[in-house]
């Protein structure tokens, strides 16, 4: 006779393990859920905050648009106070890089940051914004007097001429373009020679005072009598008058009244700012080599004082 063995026990306890398995999976499932919902949440809020900010710095470029003195009404590198925008806290601030002063260089580049805060998520965008600077017509020329000019050596332009709004002398060479209100003088011209030619408008005197105020002063050397520069160079790191040096290389001279300045370097790198005053003026009597430390500088700056006027 065959006798069969219960083992009900057994299968009780495999049930039990499914169900625990079963269990499981299931609460494993629930918290994936739990943590897709949260991680879409923050990729939300990241979004959010990143669009807000985006829009802070637009808020910016609208203070800055509808303010004709923003430099002066905003401080460097300050946040806005706070505005709550589609649920976001969002500031912005300018900041000026090159010497964190908003307001002492209009001519200088600023960067817009604008910042948004939403449930924990930060995003701060930042724009460059940088100034359009358009150059005067009088820069058309190499040299442009707002009076007379005379010239009786060799005058190179590097083909963009000279121009004047008085009479042009020349008995010399000038190498480019010549325009003047007249044309007097034995000298030839390479190029075009234009007369009654309008004359370019001259910068305001605030241009030739901002590059005085920038400038390290050489004292007059010729005492009571002329003076003659023959220094080898005058660059942004020689100042051979011994009154130090200028990293842009920008230097200014005060001629006396009724005195001659004669440049006789060989090379000047840099920009000279002259100021002759009552019946003083400037000559250039031999070759030089003259260019500015910079490209974004000029190579002369000369204004002439005299009793009723300043020219």
């Amino acid at each position: 006779m065959t006798h069969y063995r219960s083992h009900r026990g057994g299968i009780y306890i495999a049930v039990l393990g499914v169900c625990l398995l079963v269990m499981t999976l299931g609460l494993g499932g629930l918290l994936a859920v739990r943590a897709g919902a949260g991680t879409a949440l923050d990729i939300r809020n990241t979004m959010r905050a990143q669009a807000a900010s985006v829009a802070a710095v637009e808020l910016a470029r609208l203070a800055v648009a509808t303010d004709a003195s923003w430099r002066t009404t905003f401080t460097n590198a300050t946040w806005s106070p706070p505005l709550t925008l589609g649920g976001a806290e969002v500031r912005w601030r300018l900041i000026d890089a090159s010497d964190a002063d908003l307001a002492d260089d209009a001519s200088e580049d600023v960067t817009i940051e604008g910042l948004a805060v939403i449930a924990g998520c930060t995003r701060v965008t930042a724009v460059g914004m940088r100034v359009r600077k358009l150059p005067l017509d009088v820069l058309a020329t190499t040299l442009h007097a707002a009076g007379s000019l005379a010239t009786s050596g060799i005058l190179t332009t590097s083909g963009r001429g000279v121009s004047t709004a008085g009479t042009l002398t020349n008995n010399g060479l000038i190498r480019g373009d010549a325009a003047a209100l007249l044309c007097l003088g034995s000298g030839s011209v390479t190029g075009t020679t234009t007369i009654l030619s309008l004359a370019p408008a001259m910068p305001p005197s605030a241009v030739f005072d901002s590059y005085k105020s920038r400038a390290t002063s050489i004292a007059w050397g010729g005492g009571a009598g002329d003076w003659t520069v023959t220094w080898p160079i005058l660059s942004a790191a020689l100042n051979p008058s011994g009154s130090g040096t200028n990293a842009d290389g920008i230097y200014t001279i005060t001629v006396p009244a009724a005195r001659v300045l004669f440049l006789e370097p060989y090379r000047i790198r840099g920009t000279l700012v002259i100021e002759c005053e009552e019946k003083a003026c400037v000559q250039i009597t031999k070759q030089l080599s003259w260019e500015a430390h910079r490209t974004d500088l000029p190579a002369l700056l000369l204004r002439h004082t005299t009793a009723t006027s300043t020219q």
